[in-house]
């Protein structure tokens, strides 16, 4: 059928459009499924993982603020314990000239102590009968707890330890003070517990403390510390949860105001304090936001270069399709009698066209290569059949027979007609599916009276079978791989002599054959192997393997159908196989 040009280049140009229209429609879904995607995962993960780094840094925070709690606790119990303080704070010694000794040596200790740890800025012991003891006594104003506001409030505690609100420390005798909190100890004689001997003070420099407590992340509204009397110990930020707010719920350690804001409450400290921090919900929006459209972004330009590679390849399939259309129309101003009816009104119809003239041609060249084929294997298959014709093995075989009688060779004539016989019943049921049980088990013993020969005096062989057991039909060459693995791998490797048992049961409609032998026997994992390994023993007559025939089995009868080994090392193996009786 000709073809004219004028109606070509309208088809095409018709499916660089739907071409085009696909890739734009796929790059559009695409980049939305991927925005879809992605919004759904900033939107419900985004502030979850906000939340969570913050929380990490709370609880770094807290776990150091609880460690420098516990320290200053452990370094008050070493000092109150020291056997210098408990010697010299006795106030039963005390004279004029012992009072100033026990001044400078117990100052000594303090001193030696305020070392231990960076934020200690003094150590004091306010003694039971009055006297005020100092790491900086020579530098420093005298103690007078009446004028410290701070140890009053303590003190009304009722506490025999515990941290203090933040106040100005005791001036120097420049007049210096800095911000301080002091750890206050209540110890005791430890030869009298209930005899008290006075408080020791520890101030800790306030700026170090906040050191501690500071969180840098720009998504924190603001956060606060504050003692068990409710006292703001560090404050930085608006916080709008106050202490009241907090003992009024205990429990309530997260949530999420009215405001959009998260409230996160840690009370993981010792003396009672509570950790308060408020988390600017709007940033955090603000952030994603801002994350969300600069992936957004990507994605598009993403998008842009994927359409403009795909438009790309879209001209690169064209091209040679429009080489192939005018091919096509060559081929279709042909005489064909052939046709596929197509109206895609674009290339494909042309590629049609051409098509349906080609097919005749293919056609008559495939039935001519077909017939050329069969001719030729079958020429193959007859040169093979000539190569090997049983019945020239048989008459050389039978010649052998005839020679070894005239020489008295018995044990030869007997070898040789047994193996005639296992022979000529191979190749009778090479085309069959199925045999009787009474012709295996013949071929069986061929078998093994030709094994015999090779290993004489290793074993001997019992076959068990009803008569008329012997007619169920079963699977071809199903037990010589259960019988020369017996002998092969089982018996030969032993030394001792050979037992080697083949059991019929006849049982309802089910027949059970049953392969025993007296060899080194295997473990589990051999077995499995045999079970599943399809690589053919090397001796065996025919090349099928114990796995084939299990194969075999559950295709033929179903899965309900298999073969059993029970084996122990060094006592034997049996080998079980039941069928369903079929005559």
């Amino acid at each position: 059928m000709p073809i004219r040009n004028g109606s070509t280049h309208k088809k095409i140009k018709g499916l660089k459009r739907k071409l085009m229209s696909l890739v734009w429609t796929t790059v559009i879904i695409f980049m939305t499924i991927i925005i879809i995607i992605m919004t759904y995962n900033y939107i419900t993960l985004f502030e979850q993982r906000r939340i969570n780094d913050i929380s990490n840094q709370m609880n770094r925070v807290c776990n150091e603020t609880k460690f420098f709690q516990s320290l200053m606790d452990n370094v008050s119990k070493q000092i109150v314990a020291d056997v210098t303080v408990q010697e010299l704070m006795d106030t039963s010694m005390d004279s004029k000239g012992i009072s100033l000794y026990k001044r400078r040596k117990v100052n000594d200790v303090l001193a030696s102590f305020s070392h231990v740890v960076d934020p200690i800025q003094e150590i004091m012991i306010y003694s039971a009968d009055g006297m005020t003891y100092s790491s900086q006594s020579t530098i420093r104003s005298p103690f007078n707890p009446e004028e410290n506001e701070w140890y009053l409030n303590y003190k009304k505690k009722g506490q025999t330890c515990g941290f203090t609100e933040v106040h100005k420390s005791i001036a120097m005798t420049s007049g210096y003070t800095e911000d301080v909190i002091s750890y206050v100890m209540t110890f005791y004689d430890v030869k009298n517990p209930k005899k008290e001997m006075g408080e020791l003070i520890i101030n800790i420099s306030y700026l170090d403390l906040i050191s501690l407590l500071k969180i840098d992340n720009e998504l924190i509204k603001g956060m606060c510390v504050y003692d068990s009397n409710g006292n703001e110990i560090y404050i930085n930020g608006d916080v709008q949860y106050d202490y009241v707010a907090y003992v009024n719920n205990p429990e309530k350690l997260f949530y999420k105001n009215k405001a959009g804001d998260y409230i996160m409450v840690s009370n993981d400290f010792n003396d009672g304090w509570v950790f308060v921090m408020e988390i600017s919900g709007e940033k955090i929006r603000n952030e994603l936001y801002k994350v969300l459209a600069e992936y957004i972004v990507v994605i598009i330009l993403l998008g842009v270069v994927i359409l403009l590679i795909l438009q790309r390849f879209v001209q690169r399939i064209v091209t040679p399709i429009n080489q192939l259309t005018n091919s096509v129309i060559a081929v279709g101003n042909g005489d064909f009698d052939t046709k596929v009816e197509v109206h895609t009104n674009d290339e494909i119809e042309l590629l049609a066209d051409g098509f349906n003239h080609m097919v005749v041609d293919i056609q008559t060249l495939m039935r001519e290569s077909v017939e050329n084929e069969k001719i030729k294997r079958k020429m193959t298959v007859d040169n093979l059949m000539n190569q090997i014709n049983p019945h020239f093995i048989y008459n050389t075989l039978n010649s052998i027979v005839y020679m070894a009688k005239s020489e008295g060779k018995e044990d030869i004539v007997k070898f040789t007609n047994t193996f005639i016989s296992l022979l000529q019943g191979t190749l009778k049921i090479q085309d069959s599916v199925y045999v009787t049980l009474g012709e295996e088990l013949k071929n069986i013993e061929n078998y093994l009276t030709l094994q015999l020969y090779r290993y004489s005096n290793r074993f001997d062989f019992v076959i068990d079978c009803k008569e008329e057991d012997s007619l169920c039909l079963v699977p071809k060459i199903m037990l010589e791989p259960m019988v020369e693995n017996a002998i092969f791998h089982g018996i030969a490797p032993k030394d001792e002599f050979g037992h080697l048992v083949i059991n019929v049961i006849h049982e309802d409609e089910i027949i059970k054959i049953i392969v025993s032998d007296n060899g080194v026997g295997m473990d589990r994992d051999m077995i499995e192997k045999i079970l599943v390994d399809t690589e053919v023993p090397k001796g065996g007559i025919h090349k099928i393997g114990i796995s084939n025939v299990r194969k075999r089995i559950k295709q033929i009868y179903g899965e309900e159908y298999d073969i059993e080994i029970d084996s122990k090392p060094g006592v034997g193996t049996q080998v079980s196989v039941s069928l369903p009786y079929r005559t």
